[in-house]
Parts: C-alpha cells; sequence; structure tokens
C-alpha cells in the first residue's frame, strides 16, 4: 500500500517582517511533524499602485504551487499573526476545497470589519459566538446572517478576505489558475467569492483557530491617495461623455 504525504506551499503574499516568518516556520514545522510536508514561498511585491497588483500575486502562488506538484496551498497576507503553530495542520484537517480561521478583530479601532459572508463575532457576554448584522444604507434594512456554525466551529461562507485561507489544489482545475482579480475594484473578495462558488468550490470557516489580524483592510480609495491625494469622483455617463469629448484632440 503506498502513503501519500500531503505537500502544502505556505505562500506569503509581499514582504514579511520577522515575526510573520517565523510563525510560517513554526506552522511548516508543525505540520511536518504531523505527517505533512511544507514548504514556505515568499510572493515578492507586484504592485505599482499601493495593493493594485495583489491579484497577479496571488495568481502567481497559485500557478507556482501547481507547477510544483504541491496537494494544498495557504495564502498569508502580510497583516496577519498568530502564535500557535497548528494553524495550518487544523485547518488542512478538515478537508475543505477552501477554509479560513476565525479572524480576531476585536482589537482594531472601528470594528467590526466586515471579513467575511456571513460573518459570526466572539459574544463578550454570553460567550461562544453571535451573528453579525449589517446596515445595508442604501435599502434601509439589516442583512442577516445567512448560516450558522455547526457545534464544532465549522461554518459555510459565501465569501471572505483572503488575509489567511487554505487551498485544496484541485480547486484551480475548476477556477483556473488566474481567478484572482486585482484590488483596485469594489468588494474585489464578494466578486473572487461569486466565481469560486459559480464553479463548484465551497468555502469555509473554523471559527475554532484563531489568526490576528494586525489592520483592518484597506478601503479602495485609500488606495489611491498617492495619485490625486483626493477621493476620486464617480461620475455619471453624461459626465464621462463630456470628459471625454473635452479630452479629444
Amino acid at each position: 500500500m503506498s502513503l501519500t504525504i500531503p505537500r502544502v506551499l505556505i505562500a506569503i503574499i509581499g514582504k514579511p517582517d520577522e515575526k510573520l516568518l517565523e510563525a510560517a516556520r513554526g506552522a511548516a514545522n508543525h505540520f511536518s511533524t504531523n505527517g505533512g510536508l511544507a514548504d514556505i514561498y515568499v510572493q515578492q511585491d507586484l504592485c505599482v499602485i499601493p495593493y493594485h497588483g495583489l491579484g497577479a500575486m496571488r495568481n502567481t502562488a497559485v500557478m507556482l504551487a501547481r507547477e510544483r506538484g504541491y496537494d494544498w496551498l495557504m495564502m498569508l497576507d502580510t497583516d496577519v499573526f498568530f502564535e500557535k503553530p497548528d494553524v495550518l495542520t487544523r485547518l488542512w484537517a478538515r478537508k475543505k476545497h477552501a477554509i479560513i480561521p476565525y479572524l480576531v478583530q476585536e482589537h482594531l479601532e472601528k470594528q467590526p470589519h466586515r471579513l467575511t459572508e456571513p460573518q459570526f463575532t466572539k459574544d463578550s457576554e454570553k460567550g461562544g459566538f453571535r451573528p453579525v448584522r449589517w446596515k445595508a444604507e442604501d435599502y434601509g434594512v439589516t442583512i442577516p446572517a445567512s448560516g450558522v456554525p455547526d457545534s464544532s466551529g465549522l461554518l459555510r461562507l459565501k465569501w471572505s478576505v483572503l488575509s489567511c485561507v487554505l487551498f485544496d489544489c484541485q480547486v484551480f482545475t475548476r477556477v483556473g489558475e488566474r481567478p484572482f482579480v486585482d484590488s483596485l475594484i469594489i468588494s474585489e473578495d464578494e466578486y473572487n467569492g461569486l466565481w469560486f462558488r459559480r464553479n463548484g468550490v465551497e468555502w469555509w470557516q473554523d471559527l475554532s483557530v484563531e489568526v490576528k489580524l494586525l489592520k483592518p483592510p484597506t478601503e479602495l480609495w485609500k488606495n489611491l491617495e498617492q495619485l490625486g491625494g483626493r477621493k476620486p469622483e464617480i461620475l455619471r455617463p453624461q459626465e464621462m461623455e463630456a470628459v471625454i469629448q473635452n479630452a479629444s484632440p
């Protein structure tokens, strides 16, 4: 009987600090001492405009993992940190298409930030987790949570941010090796999640595994601050046409 050893590529998206690199080494060692094999790869920054290029960086990691025959791909952004080395091992044990840990954000200002759909947060009064309900200002209604975690803390998602996610590399036979769009669009995480769901990929969260967010998600317009120092205006079609005509030679 042949024994297949699961191989994981831990891809850090961007230049990590020493603390994150050490945490990744700990996760790789823990996985390797529990019957697997994990390697670490640092994907260099491809962004000309800040954050615009993350999609290409993630896609590069996907293609590299596939080219080198890895079974699993763990993506880590540089704005996360974890102390327990069993993060990878525990997520892998769930054997899901795509799975993220609980992203700890209680220490951040102006939280909760929207990170997943549905989203649950720790209940400081009753213990456990409670659903987060978002106010849809454009419609004047409250969006209820669309699912609940099971008794083991496993929650089915529609989408999530990509701060820390473990993929079964087989999913890239469904979504392709360039499934991630770049960050200069509104709600790119929801867009990515829709593409994965439309291709039969299930997205999950394990609330029993924790990874700490070091900063809130970057707002779209902040990516453009260096280009003009102000929030760009969204033009109506007739205004856009006037701009085009005025710019014509």
